[in-house]
């Protein structure tokens, strides 16, 4: 296959791969800092680059590096969360010390569980940072940190409805939302793979600025279910939980 004069499979099979939005780190719901993705290790794939390795990657690459695998820090699988350790993911981009946690919130019936993301960071060396989830839901800005995500794909028809809130007023107070549509926001020429999502929309989290924040806090949960307040920090999680009692 080819793409502008440059054999595709070169481009895919080579650490340009993560330069693809379908592969890259943008394109998997997690953190960009001054718009660079997690680092690329030569383990990943063979450190000399074919001839037709294109300009402007996006994707900061340790060229003498084996170590770019993410640590699980602490992992609870009865009481459903997990903590992983992304400090050396981001070593060329600018954000330090990241580390990440996911926790299951359950409610009183299944129907009325949720999930929480729990994102921690020194980003004194970026210029920004952002975050994505991805979906083909109906969505709606219900504030700057609010969106409600509404599809009928459901098994038995029936509309759900879930709201995304962000809780930056503490960690990052300039954090906001914003939504970036599929057939424009990522739809480029340098990233073809990226055609395939374009019946998406993504909720981005940005910081502009990064002075004063220190991390980003995302519940998703059924509408009408108050999503959680402060969660602990992820130091305490494996003594105290995801959140206060």
């Amino acid at each position: 296959m080819q793409t502008g004069g440059v054999r595709t499979s070169y481009r895919y099979f080579s650490l340009q791969k993560f330069d693809w939005y379908a592969a890259s780190t943008a394109g998997h719901n997690t953190l960009s800092f001054s718009g660079l993705g997690q680092d690329a290790c030569t383990d990943s794939f063979p450190a000399v680059l074919p001839s037709g390795w294109l300009d402007g990657e996006l994707t900061p690459i340790k060229t003498d590096s084996t170590h770019c695998r993410a640590r699980l820090k602490d992992f609870n699988a009865s009481a459903g969360w997990g903590v992983v350790d992304l400090a050396g993911s981001y070593t060329l981009s600018g954000g330090k010390a990241v580390g990440r946690g996911m926790a299951l919130i359950r409610g009183k019936t299944e129907r009325e569980d949720g999930v929480l993301v729990l994102d921690e960071f020194d980003a004194s060396g970026a210029e920004n940072v952002t975050w994505r989830l991805h979906t083909q839901a109906n969505v709606t800005l219900t504030s700057s940190t609010t969106a409600t995500l509404t599809s009928t794909a459901t098994a038995d028809g029936a509309v759900a409805s879930i709201e995304l809130t962000a809780l930056v007023s503490k960690s990052c107070p300039q954090a906001k939302l914003q939504l970036v549509n599929g057939s424009t926001g990522w739809n480029t020429t340098a990233h073809p793979s990226a055609r395939r999502w374009a019946g998406y929309t993504a909720v981005e989290l940005v910081a502009d600025t990064v002075h004063g924040c220190t991390g980003f806090q995302v519940s998703i949960m059924p509408s009408g279910v108050a999503a959680p307040g402060a969660a602990n920090a992820l130091a305490d999680w494996a003594v105290s939980g995801p959140l206060p009692p």
